[in-house]
């Protein structure tokens, strides 16, 4: 009976402790793409409340490391009135919902794009992440 429980409260545990972790982003993380995509797409794993969630699009022309790439996501995603920055024309994330699509501004030109996320998931819990793709128009 203890091991028997010993399971159930393992199980209930690793349940309550899961995020809206993004499952696939297109473009991947790290791709490079000869043709800008209209939009980017994530994915999530679990749904997530899209009128409390934030997606960003920028450009980014720094080091591409991830610690670098980190903190330009953070000290972007709490930024307010940047949309004119921006290289993301908006998001369709309204209700609740595990999959985003992030519309990207026309003529964008090649260079590295990171795309950035605060999500609430339906489980209450905050996530914040980025991934990033380069266009390489070739």
């Amino acid at each position: 009976m203890k091991t028997l429980f010993a399971i159930l409260a393992a199980l209930l545990l690793s349940v309550a402790l899961s995020h809206s972790e993004p499952f696939e982003t297109n473009p991947a993380n790290g791709a490079g793409v000869k043709t800008m995509p209209k939009s980017v797409r994530i994915t999530f794993d679990e749904a997530i409340e899209g009128a409390f969630s934030s997606f960003k699009v920028y450009v980014y022309a720094g080091e591409v490391t991830k610690a670098k790439l980190q903190a330009f996501a953070t000290s972007k995603i709490a930024l307010k009135d940047d949309a004119s920055a921006r290289a993301d024309a908006g998001a369709d994330s309204s209700g609740t919902t595990k999959t985003v699509a992030i519309a990207l501004k026309p003529a964008l030109k090649p260079g590295v794009y990171v795309v950035m996320w605060r999500v609430l998931g339906v489980d209450t819990h905050t996530v914040e992440a980025y991934s990033y793709f380069r266009y390489l128009n070739r």
